[in-house]
C-alpha cells in the first residue's frame, strides 16, 4: 500500500500574537527563523519541525478551515477558523511566498501550528496527539537544520521549469519541505523539497483543470530527483489528506496545491 501524504498549505492572514516581521514575501530561511522564535515560547516544547509549506499567490485566498470531530484544533487567542492568504506578485524564480505554514510536533506527539503571512509568525493552534489528522505525520523524521532555502530550490529548479514559467508567468506556486517519513518500511526517505508550479487557482472548483510543473528535490544538496510538466491537472483533486486507501478523514486544516506529499514519483 503506498502512502499518499499530502502536504498541509493552511496558511492565514492576520493572527495574533504576532512576534516579528520578515517582509510580506519571505523565502523559507527567513520565515522559519521567526516561526521557530514564537515556537520556543509556547509550552509543552521542546517543539521540533516536521514541516514547512509555503505558496506564493496572486490573488487573494480565503478558506474555513475549521475543526471537525476527528481534528479537533485548539486556535490561540485572536485566531478563528477562517483565514486568508494574502495575494502577492508573481516571483516564480526566488522561492519566496506569501504565506507559510510550519508544523512541529513535541514529545508526546502534540503539533503546533506557527504560520508567516503578512511578514508575520504566529501561533495558530495546536492539535492535541492520538487524533485522525494528525496521526500521518507522525511517520514524519525533523526537518535537519542543513536543508537548503528555498530561494536555492527555486534556482534549482528553474532549468527544468523555464518552458512552463515562460507559458505561465502568473502561475501560483507551493514550496513543501518535508523532513523525510518511515512508513511501515515500505516508503523510506530523507529530507526533500516538494515544488509544485500551477496555473490553478488556489480555491479552485471541483473540476477544473490546468497545467502544471512539479518537482522533487534532495533538501540538503538540491539534487533534483524527479520533474514533470503536465498539461492538464485536476486543480482540486488533492485537497485532502489521507491514505489513498482507508486512510484517515480529510484534514480541515489542510489545503493542498499540487500532490507534494509521500507518495513518491517513480
Amino acid at each position: 500500500m503506498i502512502i499518499a501524504v499530502v502536504a498541509a498549505l493552511a496558511l492565514g492572514g492576520v493572527f495574533t500574537p504576532a512576534k516579528s516581521s520578515v517582509g510580506s514575501t519571505p523565502t523559507y530561511s527567513q520565515a522559519v527563523s521567526q516561526a521557530n522564535g514564537v515556537a520556543s515560547g509556547v509550552s509543552g516544547g521542546s517543539w521540533d519541525l516536521v514541516l514547512g509549506a509555503g505558496i506564493m499567490t496572486t490573488a487573494i485566498a480565503s478558506e474555513n478551515l475549521g475543526s471537525s470531530k476527528d481534528c479537533n484544533i485548539t486556535y490561540s487567542p485572536g485566531v478563528t477558523g477562517t483565514v486568508t492568504i494574502p495575494a502577492a506578485p508573481s516571483e516564480l524564480t526566488n522561492g519566496r511566498a506569501s504565506g507559510w505554514i510550519f508544523l512541529y510536533r513535541n514529545a508526546a506527539e502534540e503539533y503546533l501550528i506557527v504560520t508567516v503571512t503578512n511578514g508575520q509568525a504566529s501561533e495558530f493552534g495546536t492539535i492535541a496527539p492520538k487524533q485522525a489528522c494528525a496521526t500521518v505525520f507522525n511517520y514524519f523524521s525533523v526537518v535537519p537544520s542543513n536543508v537548503i532555502d528555498s530561494s536555492a530550490v527555486a534556482s534549482d529548479v528553474a532549468g527544468y521549469a523555464g518552458a512552463f514559467l515562460t507559458a505561465h508567468p502568473n502561475a501560483n506556486a507551493s514550496y513543501a519541505l518535508i523532513g523525510g517519513a518511515s512508513v511501515f518500511g515500505l516508503v523510506n526517505f530523507g529530507p526533500e523539497w516538494r515544488v509544485n508550479y500551477t496555473a490553478c487557482p488556489f480555491n479552485a472548483a471541483v473540476g477544473t483543470t490546468g497545467p502544471a510543473f512539479n518537482a522533487t528535490l534532495n533538501a540538503t544538496t538540491g539534487a533534483v530527483m524527479f520533474e514533470q510538466s503536465l498539461p492538464s491537472v485536476h486543480c482540486s483533486s488533492s485537497s485532502s489528506i489521507g491514505l489513498v486507501k482507508g486512510g484517515p478523514p480529510s484534514l480541515p486544516l489542510v489545503r493542498v496545491i499540487g500532490s507534494v506529499g509521500i507518495a513518491r514519483p517513480r
